[in-house]
């Protein structure tokens, strides 16, 4: 069976130290564990989920915590569950990718808001050098650097891929 255990300790002492203990209550019914930042998950038979749960109470109480909230979340399959296959695939399918698989578009280079907004930006920028005027020569000035950003955007976006990119070749 697969759970998640969340402590809220309600206390003056660190919550770090308190969930730490609850942590090795867990470890010590030997279920498979995963700590998160909004509770721990584990996986084991149901039982040994329980009795982490009232152990973790037990060292709520030995160590004078008396407010705390505990929830418990258990997941009912028909078939035993691993932590492991509950989350496979899930960052696989998050990870960017540089073509949409569904039409074959690419995505690459800054988004359409952030292309805007950074217009936008260097466009200011460019008009107060001007004299806060809309210039030619701020206009260009703008466009020549939201061109520049875009391909160094995509030239990450490369390489994050893993696509190894030439240096430019060097003018004699």
């Amino acid at each position: 069976m697969i759970g998640e255990i969340s402590l809220v300790p309600q206390t003056e002492e660190p919550a770090r130290r308190i969930i730490g203990g609850a942590i090795d209550e867990i470890a010590a019914q030997d279920l498979q564990y995963e700590v998160t930042a909004t509770g721990t998950c584990v996986e084991g038979e149901l039982e040994d989920i329980l009795g982490a749960v009232r152990a973790i109470t037990r060292r709520l109480a030995d160590d004078g915590v008396e407010r705390a909230l505990i929830e418990l979340r258990l997941q009912l399959e028909p078939h035993p569950e691993t932590l492991e296959h509950q989350v496979e695939g899930i960052a696989d399918a998050r990870t960017p990718r540089l073509f949409d698989d569904t039409d074959g578009s690419m995505r690459l280079g800054l988004p359409e808001q952030e292309l805007r907004q950074t217009f936008e930006e260097e466009l200011l920028r460019a008009m107060h050098v001007e004299g806060d005027r809309p210039t030619v020569h701020a206009i260009a000035h703008t466009v020549a650097r939201i061109i520049e950003k875009d391909h160094l955007r995509i030239g990450e976006q490369l390489e994050h891929a893993g696509v190894q990119l030439d240096a430019p070749a060097e003018r004699s």
